[in-house]
């Protein structure tokens, strides 16, 4: 079946609105108080010629005659066409359709707004478990600064005494006064950095322990340096510890070896100052060369260690009126026994003794002064 619409337009020759696109969805935009009319009419069906039937109908006769069966098929066929046709040929009356249609905008109208009834505040419950950690808090931190107070105003701390552990070269008093401690100062505000700094200004000193010991004294707990080994400078000599650090110039001459044949400039040598990095490689071939003689009872008898030649250092022994070439200071057991023997064998004899070789090939051998 096929429709056909007509409009009529009525009261207005207005045209309609545009179209608004909003978001891919259009609508149709009329003038408010419109009326159209609408008719829809079906059009009639084609009547269509009757099928001339007499002669199926009577070959359907013929073959009916032969089976009961199909002419009760062939009569239901029949009703079906006729029904059809009687439903084709009814006539269906014009209906007329007046609509009404308000403009409408491609936005929707604005929603009233609705006042929803306010929402009573619930008070607010009071804590007390909150309450009582805040107080124990407070209470706490009263009683910690107040504490402190007393332990910084009370003279019960204030110091009495300073002890001064395991100091050999250095004295009690020197320490004090390095330390700028102060009797009767609150042992709580003592400053331990600064009375560090202030003690370690002693080239003796390698490093310090201070605690307090309540309720009024403090002990300073020292490690100091102890002299190995002198050098020269002009007519005084340096003591050096075994780490090269500069400890005392000094006109006094210890019982120690002088080490001679140095790099460090004349004008480094100072109190608190350190050999250069040439002569403290050197200053550790020295340590291990002097332990090796201390094992053989001759480390007492050197007076002079000469590092200028790093490949064959040499030793004096004043009081045997010798010198011992040690080579690069490898297989220093062996060399050390063999010097040894060659020592009491050539007891008050000037010369000098060859261990500056590999004692696989050729062994050590003393050689007289001419």
């Amino acid at each position: 079946m096929g429709w056909c619409g007509l409009l009529k337009k009525k009261k207005s020759n207005k045209k309609p609105n545009n179209l608004n696109n909003s978001k891919g969805k259009s609508s149709a935009v009329f003038d408010y108080d419109k009326e159209i009319e609408v008719e829809v009419i079906r059009k009639k069906p084609v009547k269509s010629k009757a099928p001339d039937n007499k002669k199926s109908v009577k070959q359907e006769k013929n073959k009916a005659k032969k089976s009961a069966v199909n002419l009760s098929k062939i009569a239901q066929k029949e009703n079906k066409k006729e029904n059809k046709k009687e439903q084709k040929n009814q006539k269906i009356e014009k209906v007329k359709v007046k609509v009404k249609v308000k403009e409408t905008t491609s936005k929707p109208p604005k929603a009233r707004k609705t006042h929803k009834p306010k929402k009573m505040k619930k008070k607010k419950s009071i804590n007390t478990d909150a309450i009582k950690k805040v107080f124990k808090v407070v209470c706490i931190t009263a009683i910690f600064i107040g504490v402190i107070i007393f332990l910084m105003i009370s003279p019960v701390f204030n110091i009495s005494e300073v002890e001064i552990v395991n100091n050999k070269k250095i004295s009690k008093d020197t320490y004090i006064s390095l330390s700028k401690i102060k009797y009767g100062t609150n042992i709580f505000r003592i400053n331990k950095k600064e009375i560090n700094n202030g003690i370690k200004e002693n080239p003796y000193v390698e490093s310090i322990t201070i605690s307090r010991k309540l309720p009024n004294k403090v002990v300073i707990d020292v490690n100091e340096r102890t002299v190995g080994f002198m050098i020269k400078a002009s007519d005084k000599y340096m003591y050096i510890d075994n780490q090269g650090y500069m400890l005392e110039l000094s006109k006094d001459k210890l019982e120690l070896p002088i080490i001679t044949g140095i790099e460090t400039k004349e004008e480094d040598i100072k109190e608190n100052n350190r050999l250069c990095d040439s002569d403290l490689d050197k200053l550790n071939k020295v340590i291990e060369i002097y332990q090796v003689a201390s094992n053989n009872d001759i480390n007492k008898l050197i007076t002079e260690i000469d590092i200028s030649n790093k490949s064959n250092y040499k030793l004096v022994l004043a009081s045997e009126k010798k010198n011992v070439y040690l080579g690069d200071g490898s297989d220093l057991v062996n060399k050390f026994t063999w010097i040894k023997k060659i020592i009491e064998d050539q007891e008050d004899e000037e010369g000098d003794i060859h261990a500056n070789r590999s004692l696989n090939t050729q062994p050590v051998y003393f050689s007289p002064k001419k």
